[in-house]
């Protein structure tokens, strides 16, 4: 078989058979071959294999090795390198400089030093591969910058397989404490029980679980009703909303309290003493702000009570009117030996539609930085007034997505309206 080189304008060698991989890659080292014809028993051509080829398949076996972060001493012993009788010690290879090699010196690098040799690569010193030698210091083998590359690659993606998987684990975590959370939110007894009141909840939580919760809970001739801000929102504010939970099912149902200033002083004298924040050394600062409307249809008369948040109503006359809360949260800093959380009282004809709600919706920036703010709050209270709850709750819906647009969700929201009946 004829082969015309020049035609080809490669650089050819040609090696007789019996020839291990590792001696026809360092012949063609020594040669500056780009091609490599080889020969049977008969010395007749049997094929022909490039540089680019025995360097690929010899890189996989090292870069392997490297990848694995073996140390380059025990590749030989690992692998089975079939290295030539002797050896080439590394100064007896001068062709590697022409072919821009760069050896990696020492026999116990990994693939992670490898990186940070092929890192220093720039216009002056550019190099194609890495020379490997064993543990005798004689060549080994080749380490491509191509089988470099894919390794490199192989470690950002199993990198990338592993963070997904974690993530997926967290997700799935965070989903079975939104049953809890749901669960928690909507009592199928309670639901299913006539309740003496017409509502509707605007409820959109940041993340998946929430910092924020409403609660309702009817016994007799009392309606109790409350929109509570934990702080924080997602995993932590989902934690501080089970607290905020309890608290108000053993303080309301089980101490049977019915005073809403007196419920808000002992939520805050509870979740103190849960955190550990009456502690001379308290190391949180965490709370909830609430609103909480008690209704007593006995007395015809609605009870408010407030932890910096507000009750906004629908008066007798059409007109939006509001109840500033308390100054202090519940729970948190305080310098105070006992903290009051005052009672107001208005007659149940005096408040035809009643308004409960956490910051996040006024608080929500649209597309330029603008919040939409307390005042635009009252203006679309007014407006939803006169509606039905269903069409003000899809009000308050088309409102937000309008104000937020494309902007990110910044806080938990909640919005309760309710009419006693």
């Amino acid at each position: 078989m004829k082969i015309n080189w020049t035609a080809h304008a490669v650089n050819p060698l040609t090696l007789g058979p019996d020839q291990s991989l590792e001696t026809v890659h360092r012949a063609m080292i020594d040669h500056n071959a780009d091609f490599a014809a080889v020969l049977g028993p008969d010395l007749t051509v049997k094929g022909l294999v490039s540089f680019q080829n025995v360097t690929q398949i010899l890189s996989a076996k090292f870069g392997q090795a490297l990848f694995a972060r073996k140390p380059i001493s025990q590749v030989g012993l690992d692998l089975k390198v079939n290295l030539p009788q002797g050896g080439t010690k590394l100064q007896h290879v001068p062709a590697i400089t022409p072919r821009n090699l760069m050896m990696l010196v020492g026999p116990d690098h990994d693939f992670f030093a490898a990186q940070e040799l092929f890192g220093a690569r720039d216009d002056q010193h550019y190099f194609d591969d890495i020379v490997v030698l064993d543990k005798a210091g004689h060549y080994a083998g080749l380490l491509s910058v191509r089988e470099f590359d894919r390794l490199q690659y192989m470690v950002l993606f199993n990198q990338k397989q592993e963070i997904e998987a974690k993530n997926l684990q967290i997700v799935d975590s965070i989903n079975y404490a939104l049953r809890i959370q749901q669960a928690m939110l909507c009592d199928e007894e309670a639901e299913a029980a006539p309740m003496r009141c017409e509502k509707c909840v605007y409820f959109l939580p940041r993340d998946i679980v929430s910092g924020d919760f409403y609660w309702f809970h009817q016994e007799g001739d009392w309606l109790f009703i409350a929109a509570v801000d934990c702080t924080g929102h997602g995993v932590p504010g989902a934690f501080m909303s089970l607290i905020g939970h309890s608290l108000l099912e053993e303080i309301v149902v089980g101490r049977a309290v019915r005073n809403p200033g007196a419920i808000l002083a002992e939520m805050n004298r509870k979740l103190r003493r849960t955190l550990r924040q009456d502690a001379d050394h308290g190391t949180t600062s965490d709370g909830m702000d609430v609103a909480l409307c008690i209704v007593n249809f006995a007395a015809s008369q609605l009870e408010f009570a407030g932890a910096k948040r507000p009750l906004f109503y629908i008066d007798g006359n059409g007109e939006l009117a509001e109840i500033k809360g308390s100054r202090r949260s519940i729970g948190g800093r305080q310098k105070e030996k006992e903290r009051v959380f005052p009672t107001h009282k208005l007659p149940l004809r005096e408040a035809a539609t009643c308004y409960l709600t956490t910051d996040g919706f006024a608080d929500q920036p649209d597309a330029t930085g603008r919040k939409y703010g307390t005042p635009r709050l009252r203006q679309l209270l007014q407006k939803c007034g006169g509606l039905s709850l269903p069409a003000q709750l899809d009000l308050m819906t088309r409102e937000m997505r309008s104000h937020q647009g494309t902007e990110p969700q910044r806080d938990d929201m909640t919005l309760i309206a309710f009419r006693p009946i």
